[in-house]
Order: C-alpha cells, then structure tokens, then sequence
C-alpha cells in the first residue's frame, strides 16, 4: 500500500519504547549471480519478538508501535541519502536495470551505513518495499525532488498484525494500506495510469475474510460508503467524454460496477 508520510522525525521516547519491541538484526545470505541474471539477495528477517509478549493485546501494541516507527523511516532515509553526494550520484548510476539490485550493497557497506535509518532497512529488509527509482507507488514515503529513491514499508508487518485476527489496531492499519491505494488507481478516464482497479478489488475480498464478524461488518460497510464517495468527488472533476475512449456516462458505470463488487459479499 503508496506519497503519504514525508519529514516525520523520531521522538526521543519512541525510539526507546521501541527498543524491546523493533526485529532484531539478521545478516543477509548473500547469493551470487552472473551478469546476465541479477537478484536482490535473500534477508531472511526474524519473527517479531513483539510475539514474545506474554497476551495478544501486548503483542499488538508492540507490532503497532513498530509499525509506527517504520512509517518514519523512509523519509529519513531519503532526507540522509540526499545530503550525502556520494550516495546520490550512486544512486543515479544505479538507474541501469542491471546495476540497481546492487543497491543493498551500497546502504550496507556505503557511507551512511551507521545512520539509523540506514541500518534499520538494512536489517528489516524484508519489511520495506525499496528500489532505484523516480516513480513510486501506494505507500512511497521517500519522495524528495530529483532524488532516485523508492522506499516504502511492505504490508509484511500488517500481515504480522492481521496475524492475530480482527482489532481495532489491525483495522486501523488496514484502513491506511486500502486507502493509500484509491490514491494510485487507474480511473476509468485514464489511459493505463496507475495500479488496476481489479488489485483493490481483490484485496478487498481478501479485506472480507479476516474481518468476518458480525461486528466487523460495520467497518466493512463504513469504508466502502466512503470509497464510493471518494469516487464519485473524483468523478466530478476529472470524468469527461472522450477520455480513455469512454463516454462521461460509461466512465461512471465502471465506477458503480467498482462499488458494487467491492459491497458484496459484506
């Protein structure tokens, strides 16, 4: 899930109410490759030791307030990497597809690998979506102008929330995940801009099962009834005929026929 948290600093007492609760470190296992074929290496990253607490209530906040932090990790990231020239002009460099998986060699052993944002992605790699790149997607917290860095947490540490089933605390992560992608979806007057409609519509589905009781039936409810009110404020400005090839009103039934899949089976 994209853009959303920029300049976020750390408070002081985050940082050490974190300290029993953020992964520990784990090396990477580096893979060797040929010049033809070049993969990301393999970070096998440690179950949480937030599931280490003794009640599940302690062991959500614990996972909350992770991912708490690792929201205001990429930006600090961002903000290190482009004070530091030698990172940027290596970070450019790495533009060329067959360099750019190279770039967890450059934050592990590169000049700001003691800062702690860099140690932090360096050491949950897993639990962040980063890349060499000017473009982003759902949840790119990293965004400084002309800086060629993609970063963003992975859903991996909502699925480590969702894990222990339905809650408030898992709903409201939930929530931020859906809603950063409305942000970046392709619209029925686009031309093949943005995520496809039919990733939300699926993740929705998926949104469906793990909040299956009776009283989640409400939230379920609630954001598809803002969903469709997002869609249709978006409608208003941008829905025209002609556009992607479409009518004004053909554009507004591809978004009810959204709405409609996205209600069933709540």
């Amino acid at each position: 899930m994209p853009s959303n948290f920029l300049g976020i600093a750390v408070a002081f007492g985050i940082v050490v109410a974190l300290s029993a609760c953020t992964d520990q470190a784990v090396q990477p296992t580096k893979q060797t490759s040929s010049s033809e074929e070049i993969k990301l290496p393999f970070v096998k990253t440690e179950s949480s030791p937030c599931f280490a607490k003794a009640n599940r209530d302690d062991k959500l906040h614990c996972l909350f307030a992770t991912y708490q932090y690792e929201k205001e990790i990429c930006p600090k990231l961002a903000t290190q990497v482009a004070a530091t020239t030698d990172m940027t002009n290596t970070l450019d460099s790495l533009l060329d597809v067959k360099k750019r998986f190279s770039l967890y060699e450059h934050l592990l052993n590169g000049p700001i690998k003691e800062n702690e944002a860099v140690a932090y992605v360096r050491n949950h790699w897993g639990y962040f979506e980063i890349d060499v790149s000017y473009h982003g997607g759902p949840g790119n917290e990293s965004y400084l102008k002309n800086l060629p860095l993609y970063c963003a947490p992975s859903i991996r540490r909502l699925n480590d929330i969702e894990s222990l089933g339905p809650s408030d605390i898992a709903w409201k992560v939930r929530v931020e995940w859906l809603n950063q992608y409305l942000k970046v979806m392709a619209w029925p007057w686009t031309e093949a801009y943005g995520y496809p409609p039919e990733w939300l519509l699926d993740e929705f589905d998926k949104v469906k099962n793990i909040y299956n009781r009776p009283e989640d039936k409400k939230r379920l409810t609630d954001w598809v009834v803002s969903t469709e009110k997002f869609f249709f404020e978006k409608a208003a400005k941008h829905a025209a005929d002609g556009w992607a090839g479409r009518t004004k009103d053909q554009q507004i039934e591809i978004l009810k026929g959204w709405i409609a899949k996205l209600r069933a089976g709540i």
